[in-house]
């Protein structure tokens, strides 16, 4: 639940602000983490956000 919370936020931040380096940054981190654990189905969106901002 908690990967889920911390992925809104930054994903708001970067809507609020594309060039918000501190949650790219987080993003990277959240992707990482979902590479690493059964939360692959989350990349796909992950990576939509990230390449497509």
């Amino acid at each position: 639940m908690r990967y889920f919370i911390l992925s809104a936020r930054a994903i708001a931040a970067i809507g609020n602000n594309p060039n918000d380096a501190a949650a790219r940054v987080e993003l990277d981190r959240l992707r990482d983490y979902a590479q690493k654990t059964y939360l692959r189905a989350a990349l796909a969106g992950l990576d939509r956000i990230t390449q497509g901002t």
